[in-house]
């Protein structure tokens, strides 16, 4: 996904970073809709980051899942919206929304696809500060020895 991006970022000076484990527990899912997810939130990342900024992906082990978190530095979310934005059609009223453009169905399909692998979604964010979106699918359960 950010070596898909990477042009993308290019055109605004922007820095696409990963920070994961050499490995990582393995989870079952759709590997194409969980890389449409990890593409919405990386571009979506860029979209609203300002220029000369990064992005970073960063990927960990938690208890009992694997956690991808997508960090920007870009013009954050307001609190009253944060609850919404997984809304179908939601896209928060401002000005830096409205000119990066966007129909409001990427974060809903995202969060569709990652409740569909029993996993979670979520925001935290700071106006003026930034974002961190991210989401945790469940890790495959080793078999149990007798």
């Amino acid at each position: 996904v950010l070596e898909r991006l990477e042009p993308v970022a290019r055109t605004s000076n922007i820095t696409l970073r990963l920070e994961a484990p050499p490995t990582l527990p393995c989870v079952r899912g759709d590997q194409r809709r969980l890389l449409q997810v990890l593409t919405n939130l990386v571009s979506n990342a860029i979209k609203f980051s300002h220029t000369n900024s990064e992005v970073l992906v960063r990927c960990l082990p938690g208890e009992g899942e694997v956690m991808v978190q997508v960090i920007d530095h870009g013009v954050g979310i307001p609190p009253e919206a944060q609850s919404r934005l997984f809304s179908r059609f939601y896209q928060v009223d401002h000005t830096e929304t409205r000119r990066a453009g966007g129909t409001g169905l990427g974060l809903y399909i995202s969060r569709r696809i990652v409740q569909a692998h029993s996993g979670r979604i979520w925001v935290e964010s700071q106006v003026g500060q930034g974002s961190t979106f991210a989401f945790a699918i469940p890790m495959i359960s080793e078999p149990q020895q007798e």
